[in-house]
């Protein structure tokens, strides 16, 4: 508007000196206004209209002039673009880490299963063989007993057939150490003397471990009293003496220290799982290779195992740390490459002390009176209690499985004081024949005895809880003791 007001006054200018009658030749023209069209870029964009529809000379006000101005929206587009497949790389990038972390929990979890499920076999071939292989012990102990018991025999004589007892009962013992691998089994707690359980399991060590290892035992200035399962106790020993042997191939020496000490509370800060009071230091060192201090923490694990492949279970430590906890007691190690391994375990020791065994030659028991019911699959081990019984002045009634078990309860059961089942018996099994007895005559108690610890029995034939389970082998004293407190209980 301001340029066309400017050139209409001029041209009205003009046109007043023309028709003053000013020569129109005189008069001047321009024919080009020094006035320019200006227009704002951004206004162009935003009604979409292209710079090339200008006249020319027109003046472009906010024109884009470097390359970002220039380049905006190609540059945020490729910007948006890039974020996009930036954050597309992202997702997949974690999705990925997930899958293979979750392969390889999947592959853990699968050895860890086939690991356990080897276990498992091994304990339900271990509690298949242990029930045979008790018999056995039994057959020998018994047979043991009666040559023990001879007065022909000759001081020597009697010095080998103390040996043979010993072999059974260390026999029976790791049975139960090896079905305490894949079967957990409560702890049978009984006071006990820390040196002599130490230096019994070292004469035993010393064969294990071979000539290349040297063992050596600090036992306690002065005995003390811990209460405890033998059998778990003696089992962490070899767990943790086995484990220092194979990190010694080439030889070395395994000390085996007993302390005592006493934990303030203030010590207990460093131990939570432990109480103050008298505790027994067990320390256990080796002069192997050690470990490095990366695996402290996994280092009870199950199934973690710093062996080469076939070569461990992943289970020793494991079941350490699991028998220590049981005890209320605690466990810490100290490793360093090159300088061996120390585990040391802390155990609760109890006020009371040892009392003194008796000696089951010079406790002798009251000669039984009446009939028991001596039900036994195994010919040999059936001997062996029916001579017992005998000699001891009662008159058994034998049967070899739980059908005829159940005819001489027909037949006899006015007679029948006790009934001795042994618990899995071809035809009929021990819980099956206590419980037609039950049925029929309550009044008649019942022992059961197995090659199996109570929680290791097959579902449905065990005891039922109260009832009274003497594991074999058992010696003649432990099936006397037995036998006369139940005959005297029910005559009560």
């Amino acid at each position: 508007m301001v340029v066309a007001d400017l050139h209409g006054a001029k041209v009205g200018e003009l046109a007043l000196r023309v028709l003053a009658g000013e020569p129109a030749g005189s008069i001047p023209v321009v024919r080009h206004s020094p006035q320019r069209l200006a227009v704002n870029y951004r206004q162009m964009q935003r009604f979409g209209l292209a710079l090339d529809r200008l006249p020319p000379g027109t003046q472009v006000v906010n024109a884009p002039t470097t390359f970002y101005q220039i380049n905006r929206a190609r540059l945020i587009a490729a910007g948006a673009i890039f974020v996009l497949l930036c954050a597309v790389i992202v997702v997949l990038s974690v999705t990925i880490f997930q899958r293979r972390r979750a392969e390889r929990a999947l592959r853990r979890a699968e050895e860890q299963l086939r690991s356990a499920q080897k276990m498992e076999a091994i304990g339900l071939l271990a509690g298949g063989v242990a029930h045979d292989f008790n018999n056995i012990l039994q057959v020998v102990r018994g047979h043991a007993g009666f040559l023990q018991e001879s007065l022909a025999a000759s001081p020597q004589d009697r010095e080998d057939i103390e040996s043979i007892q010993t072999a059974t009962q260390r026999a029976a013992q790791l049975t139960r150490q090896l079905l305490a691998f894949s079967r957990k089994q409560p702890l049978n707690m009984e006071p006990l003397e820390a040196n002599a359980l130490v230096a019994d399991l070292a004469k035993m060590l010393r064969r294990v471990l071979g000539e290349h290892i040297a063992l050596e035992v600090t036992p306690l200035p002065a005995p003390i009293t811990l209460l405890a399962d033998k059998g778990q106790l003696e089992q962490v020993l070899l767990n943790l003496c086995l484990n220092a042997r194979d990190a010694m191939p080439g030889g070395g020496q395994i000390r085996i220290a007993l302390e005592r000490v006493t934990l303030e509370p203030a010590d207990c800060e460093k131990f939570p799982d432990l109480k103050p009071g008298p505790h027994l230091v067990l320390k256990v060192s080796d002069t192997g290779s050690g470990m490095p201090r990366a695996v402290l923490d996994r280092l009870f694990e199950p199934f973690f195992t710093t062996k080469a492949a076939g070569k461990g279970t992943g289970l020793g430590l494991s079941v350490v740390y699991g028998i220590v906890r049981q005890h209320e007691g605690a466990i810490s190690v100290y490793i360093e490459v090159g300088a061996g391994t120390v585990f040391r375990i802390m155990i609760p020791l109890i006020a009371t002390e040892l009392e003194p065994t008796e000696d089951p030659a010079e406790d002798g028991f009251p000669a039984g009176q009446g009939t028991i019911l001596l039900a036994e699959d195994d010919s040999a081990v059936r001997v062996i209690a029916e001579r017992l019984l005998s000699r001891n002045g009662f008159h058994v009634l034998a049967a070899c499985d739980g059908e005829e078990a159940e005819a001489v309860i027909a037949r006899h059961h006015g007679e029948i004081r006790l009934a001795v089942l042994d618990v899995l018996m071809p035809k009929r099994n021990g819980r099956q024949v206590h419980d037609y007895l039950k049925a029929r005559h309550p009044e008649i108690p019942v022992l059961f005895c197995s090659g199996y610890t109570a929680e290791m029995l097959p579902p449905g034939t065990a005891p039922e809880p109260g009832y009274a389970l003497l594991s074999k082998p058992y010696s003649s004293r432990d099936l006397l003791a037995s036998v006369h407190r139940l005959v005297d209980e029910c005559s009560a």
